[in-house]
């Protein structure tokens, strides 16, 4: 299972760089495509896939070594850098604050980082003013139970 995209270089020199902490480069540079309706599907063999060689493969490997919470803070890292970047692209293009997608995203930026911040300590979650009473209460739900489940 794999993915391939090409972007264009106006992507880039409208809403610049990408973020070095980023996983997921094409999660960002995909909503900036749609952003400026530029999304389109080849549905056509254009490449030939091995497994358990590449980026992915090595990743996988380095990935097993870590304890659950190195690999969940991890995962969530990576979707608050890609949740950022995209209310940054989306202000860029001209979206508001009221914008109904600048706010959901927002909203889940605020859970993500909840989520993190049960790992500082159920404290570090309850005095933060980064988000509301709804992300913290899920925040500290949500990552307590995988840490009962030990997932």
């Amino acid at each position: 299972m794999g993915a391939t995209a090409a972007w264009h270089k106006d992507l880039h020199q409208k809403y610049g760089g990408l973020p070095e902490d980023s996983a997921y480069k094409d999660l960002i540079l995909g909503f900036r495509a749609l952003l400026e309706d530029g999304l389109h599907y080849i549905p056509e063999k254009l490449v030939t896939y091995k497994e358990d060689v590449g980026i992915s493969a090595q990743l996988t490997k380095k990935i097993s070594t870590l304890t659950n919470q190195e690999r969940r803070t991890r995962m969530l890292k990576g979707q608050l850098a890609v949740l950022e970047q995209r209310l940054a692209d989306a202000r860029t293009f001209g979206l508001t604050e009221n914008s109904p997608v600048v706010r959901k995203m927002a909203q889940a930026a605020g859970k993500i980082r909840a989520r993190l911040d049960f790992y500082d300590g159920i404290g570090a979650v309850l005095a933060s003013r980064h988000y509301g009473w709804g992300a913290k209460l899920q925040g500290i739900a949500s990552e307590g139970m995988r840490r009962l489940r030990n997932r």
